[in-house]
């Protein structure tokens, strides 16, 4: 039998995405009890302070608005991380817990980005996830993309915008043209560094496209230093695929997945992407538990709409490891795709994805019998 270890979970943070944080942390406790090991939850708040306590942390009840945070902090302790003795200890006023590993279920800025693994990293502990270096390459969507463009494989074409560029004036606009022809709009709006869908926006079609536009930047600056502006391909597919390694040698790939855009948007949402039919989840901003969106199984689904050719499909598992590869992942890790007009369009990495893709697996993946979050399982043990 396996040596019992305990898993100190990380979540939260000081990120607008710490909510989903909350979901994927759950789910992560619930994989680590059942496989045998003892999970340990880890609350950051937003003010940089760490916080323990189980029985509050593993309560889904305690998370349901911004305002139960105070509820959190009355009913945990106040924690801090230390090396000694050649191990991990969690120190609170009145006990210490020595933590064999530690399992980052962190989103967006100031966590994600490699700045948790770059402490974890400082104090010579183990943790889950991509390095320093790759986890920050792969949440700054501008980086990935030249990265990835660099191995021949397609990006939608787009141009950066910083904080302090003047962004209004004919310059930009000779860019937009250059970079896009033109017909120029619709274009999107992202956060260079942020994810879940976060800050995006769309610009219209034809008239006052340039207002909106400026406004989408404006909206983005709120969320990072940095935006993307990026071709909106009409009539798009957005393919998901979940990949991990251990070695870069052996992979695991998931089955393809299309997450639908309802008709009344173009693109999907937070809510949409991590928020499912599950009374164990907790919202986002008090929207409602039911996703919008739905991923339909390619590999099952009989629905041409559904579907893609295997060649395709080939294509983008095979992509999908090149990226992992010369972003220098490490674990698991989401990579999303346009298909568009039958060309296949890296568009991002999620270096630490929601609930770590526990929709995208199945337990044959991992060849786990008896847990319903197989991949989960398999990070910790690997």
């Amino acid at each position: 039998m396996k040596h019992k270890k305990t898993i100190a979970i990380v979540f939260g943070g000081r990120s607008i995405e710490r909510r989903i944080s909350i979901n994927t942390a759950l789910d992560i406790v619930s994989a680590v009890d059942k496989i045998g090991h003892e999970s340990y939850p880890v609350f950051l708040l937003p003010d940089g302070t760490f916080r323990v306590g189980s029985s509050a942390l593993k309560n889904p009840d305690n998370y349901y608005s911004a305002s139960r945070e105070t509820k959190i902090e009355e009913k945990t302790e106040l924690a801090h991380f230390i090396r000694k003795n050649k191990a991990l200890y969690v120190i609170t006023q009145n006990a210490e817990k020595e933590v064999d590993i530690v399992f980052l279920a962190v989103h967006g800025q100031n966590s994600e980005d490699g700045t948790l693994a770059g402490f974890f990293n400082t104090l010579n502990v183990p943790f889950t996830g991509s390095s320093v270096c790759a986890s920050a390459v792969c949440m700054n969507k501008h980086f990935a993309k030249c990265i990835v463009e660099k191995s021949d494989i397609a990006v939608t074409p787009g141009l950066c915008v910083y904080r302090g560029q003047d962004y209004k004036g004919q310059a930009f606009k000779d860019a937009l043209s250059k970079t896009f022809g033109s017909n120029i709009y619709p274009l999107f709006t992202k956060p260079m560094d942020s994810g879940s869908s976060v800050g995006i926006k769309k610009s219209k079609g034809e008239s006052e496209s340039e207002d909106d536009l400026l406004a989408g930047i404006d909206h983005a600056l709120q969320f990072s230093n940095g935006v993307i502006v990026e071709k909106y391909l009409a009539n798009r597919r957005e393919i998901s695929c979940a990949i991990y390694s251990g070695d870069n040698e052996t992979y695991i790939v998931s089955n393809c997945y299309e997450l639908s855009v309802p008709d009344t948007h173009s693109y999907i949402a937070s809510e949409d992407k991590y928020l499912f039919n599950d009374s164990s989840r907790v919202t986002i901003e008090g929207r409602s538990k039911t996703s919008r969106a739905q991923y339909h199984n390619m590999e099952q689904n009989q629905n041409s709409e559904c579907t893609i050719g295997d060649s395709v499909k080939q294509e983008i598992v095979e992509k999908s490891k090149i990226i992992f590869n010369i972003l220098g992942c490490i674990g698991m890790v989401r990579i999303d795709f346009f298909l568009h007009e039958e060309k296949v369009y890296f568009n991002e990495v999620n270096p630490i994805p929601g609930s770590f893709c526990r929709n995208l697996w199945s337990e044959e993946d991992f060849n786990l019998s008896g847990s319903n979050s197989p991949p989960l399982a398999a990070f910790v043990l690997k």
